[in-house]
């Protein structure tokens, strides 16, 4: 298993950085690939060193971890007619999966370890050769249909014919043999003085591809015996297939590539970039791309040219996906601590928080499948021409030790100093923008002091700033402890904002004003025993305009301090435009549209909620997508959430609506966040922030499922520290 640990976290430093030192993605760990296949439509079942089998997408998001298995997991076979999924999950049983994943059937196997599995075309029929040369075959009943010796040593490869009348098997033992259904040898296809490692017969049945630890990819004409000698790796074969027409074959080795070659002209591509064996290669996307899996813990995507395209990381949390570039997405929020970014010979790295705004690139994996892939300089142009400022921070607390003064140097690096960001208890509480401090001249640098409020216990700072590029440096955390003066329970700030009533009549909502006042009443916020009170400030129809919804912000501020709780519910339009998310407001006109003067966009929420005093704070958007990329919503929401400091979860991940319903009296997304907050969220007496958001994210596709008979899922972003709601 190959695993990289990281073991402490460095805020990025200018001047450390060479142009021969180029900055990339790296990850804390992986597990070797050993094994994988195409399941059609995107998906793909890829078998781990470290026992698990991680079924996922080059589409979309989704993935599930099949984690109950003791064997490391050497062979996947695919059955196309019926969907299902076989491979040996420990030594004494095969375990064939139904199309959704579940169990379908276990097949006792204690004769020898299964090295390599095949369905019959046709899907009845399972077949299988072993660590002892023994082939067997099963019907999906579990019943054994044969078994026989096929060779002296080890099976390294087995594969029903097209027509599903005969079998191919390759052995250590040196040969490849063509058998029938009764275990009787057709015709011993190719022999070699070394093992061969892998065979694969063409998709018309007539020719059969071989290679061997001697390097060699060799083709064989299984009418007349003809041998065709393709080429050599310059170390083992591990894995061979053909092209749908038979013109191509592709092979991955030892030698750290795989390898395109023409049957006829020879080598056609050479695609490297992995750092250890490559197990296997498939042709993916209508055989306009390929998948490669390898021993150093990656997969990656190529073109049929050999560039490569995409790196994947893959966990039981779901896959890492990187460009060339250093461009990334990743499937669950859990994943951000898991990569980052440095240089092989120097001890500089930064999470993935630096590169944030110019490298989330959401839908990444399915761009690259598509064919859209996007151009930006990468990690490395940037972090020499425009590297972050280098932030320092220093703490004095006040002689009664009752508050504290925070004095900044933000020091230009050659990238340009830009608005300073001040975090309490990892919550945006200032925002200076760089235009009101005046760079000194001399040192290079802006200098700020900040006198935020105090919690009781301790209290967490840090302060950031973006070069002109937006790559962003950190400070240091400093902290200090405030003596618990006197026992005070935290206020609720309740913000909501809500829109049914648009300009003219396409637009118009039924149940977003409903859903706010429903929320309004939750019976979660009037408990005593949580807040010393509740506040609650709404702007519905007319007045959730903009100059509305800043006037409230603006009344939260003066009131919060810094252990309350803002909580914010925002129902109505959500759109995209030139790269932004903006909540429209009631004054939007979709006639005549005006996005920055009646829409509130992602900057303004940012503005807006760093003059709250609350360390804790959630926003809620339960908003129908107007039209746009959802891409660009699912980043400015992770940008908003980052920003700020805060959590947000959103009604919609991908191109879906936010739907509503009569027969619920409410939308889809508010009827689970009520229901989270009447207890369902309840963690060990308590509902928490993260708790409810994952009821959330579990309860809506629940909901439009059964209910509108539709897909919708939840997104949600969390900074910022977890918190308790209710009890």
């Amino acid at each position: 298993m190959r695993i990289f640990f990281l073991a402490a976290c460095f805020i990025l430093s200018a001047g450390l950085l060479a142009l021969d030192n180029p900055f990339h993605p790296a990850w804390k760990e992986s597990s070797a690939i050993t094994a994988f296949t195409d399941l059609g439509n995107g998906s793909i079942a890829t078998g781990l060193e470290n026992k698990t089998v991680l079924v996922w997408n080059l589409t979309n998001r989704k993935f599930k971890a099949l984690t109950s298995n003791t064997s490391i997991i050497s062979s996947i076979a695919y059955s196309n007619p019926s969907g299902k999924i076989a491979y040996q999950s420990d030594e004494s049983k095969i375990k064939i999966l139904s199309p959704d994943l579940e169990t379908n059937l276990e097949i006792p196997n204690s004769l020898g370890s299964i090295t390599s599995l095949d369905f019959s075309p046709d899907g009845l029929r399972l077949l299988g050769g072993d660590e002892n040369g023994r082939v067997r075959i099963w019907d999906l009943s579990g019943k054994m249909r044969a078994n026989f010796q096929a060779h002296s040593l080890s099976i390294t490869s087995i594969q029903f014919s097209p027509d599903g009348k005969s079998f191919l098997t390759a052995s250590e033992d040196g040969t490849a043999v063509l058998w029938s259904l009764e275990g009787t040898q057709i015709k011993i296809l190719d022999t070699r003085e070394s093992p061969i490692l892998c065979a694969k017969i063409s998709k018309d049945g007539l020719k059969v591809a071989t290679g061997g630890d001697d390097g060699k990819i060799r083709e064989i004409t299984i009418e007349n015996g003809k041998k065709n000698e393709i080429g050599q790796h310059t170390s083992s074969v591990r894995s061979i297939t053909y092209s749908k027409n038979g013109k191509f074959i592709l092979s991955s080795s030892e030698d750290l590539t795989a390898k395109i070659w023409d049957t006829k002209a020879g080598l056609k591509a050479v695609l490297s970039g992995h750092s250890d064996t490559v197990n296997q290669a498939i042709f993916i996307n209508n055989e306009k791309q390929v998948l490669t899996g390898s021993d150093d813990g990656t997969q990656k995507i190529f073109d049929t040219n050999g560039k490569e395209l995409a790196n994947i990381v893959l966990t039981d949390k779901g896959k890492i996906v990187f460009d060339p570039s250093g461009g990334f997405d990743y499937d669950s929020e859990f994943l951000e601590s898991y990569f980052y970014f440095n240089t092989e010979n120097t001890d500089v790295h930064s999470g993935l928080d630096s590169f944030y705004s110019l490298f989330f690139s959401p839908g990444l994996i399915q761009k690259i499948f598509h064919g859209r892939l996007e151009t930006r300089p990468s990690v490395s142009d940037l972090i020499n021409t425009s590297p972050p400022p280098k932030v320092d921070i220093r703490l004095e607390p006040s002689p009664d030790r009752e508050t504290v003064s925070i004095s900044v140097k933000a020091c230009d690096e050659g990238g340009g100093v830009g608005d300073l960001y001040l975090y309490h208890n990892d919550s945006l509480v200032s925002l200076e923008t760089s235009r009101a401090i005046r760079l000194i001249p001399g040192d290079n640098c802006i200098h700020k002091t900040f006198s935020p409020d105090l919690s009781s216990g301790e209290n967490y700072f840090r302060v950031s700033s973006a070069s002109k590029a937006g790559i962003v440096g950190y400070s240091k955390m400093v902290s200090f402890h405030k003596t618990l003066s006197e026992s005070k329970l935290p206020k609720l700030h309740l913000v909501l904002l809500a829109v049914d009533d648009y300009k003219g009549k396409s637009m118009d909502l039924r149940y977003a004003v409903k859903d706010a006042l429903a929320l309004s009443n939750a019976e979660a916020f009037k408990k005593k025993n949580i807040f010393s009170s509740t506040k609650i400030y709404t702007a519905y129809d007319a007045k959730a305009n903009k100059k509305g919804i800043l006037s409230i912000f603006e009344e939260v501020a003066k009131e919060s301090a810094p252990e309350d709780l803002l909580l914010v519910f925002i129902a109505g339009h959500g759109a995209n435009k030139d790269g932004k998310f903006y909540f429209l407001t009631s004054n939007f006109d979709p006639e005549n549209p005006n996005y920055s003067e009646n829409g509130f966009s992602q900057e303004d929420f940012v503005s807006s909620i760093a003059k709250v005093n609350a360390t804790r704070k959630l926003l809620i958007f339960d908003t129908c997508d107007s039209g746009g990329e959802w891409t660009t919503q699912f980043k400015e929401l992770g940008n908003l959430a980052k920003s700020a400091g805060l959590c947000v979860i959103a009604s919609t991940l991908e191109k879906e609506d936010a739907y509503e319903s009569s027969a619920l009296e409410h939308g889809v997304f508010t009827t689970a966040l009520l229901e989270g907050l009447g207890g369902r969220a309840n963690t060990n007496g308590k509902i928490t922030a993260s708790g409810l958001i994952s009821y959330i994210n579990l309860r809506v596709p629940e909901i439009a499922k059964s209910v509108i008979k539709k897909e919708q899922f939840p997104y949600s972003s969390q900074r910022g520290r977890d918190f308790v709601i209710a009890e």
